[in-house]
């Protein structure tokens, strides 16, 4: 996807820290868009994180399995996902 090739590039550019941190609190929502956001997260070699008192769960764990190193302090959870391009 063009939009997602040009957020990739973009972040990229930018004048990194040495480590990029993803804070992780959520529900879940698309299984697609969660496994392009793991993709995104690998390819900028993020840390992962569940603070306490959060949350990971459903899609949102594809994510988090995206981090470079990954810390939960929070709640995970994951069950088997949806996808609605599969039968």
């Amino acid at each position: 996807d063009d939009v997602i090739a040009a957020e990739r590039s973009r972040l990229k550019n930018l004048e990194a820290p040495s480590t990029w941190i993803v804070r992780l609190n959520s529900d879940g929502g698309s299984v697609e868009s969660a496994l392009v956001l793991g993709k995104i997260v690998r390819d900028l070699s993020m840390v992962a994180i569940v603070p306490a008192g959060g949350r990971c769960t459903s899609a949102c764990v594809f994510v988090f399995a995206g981090g470079v190193t990954r810390a939960a302090n929070g709640l995970v959870g994951i069950h088997r996902p949806y996808l609605s391009t599969v039968p």
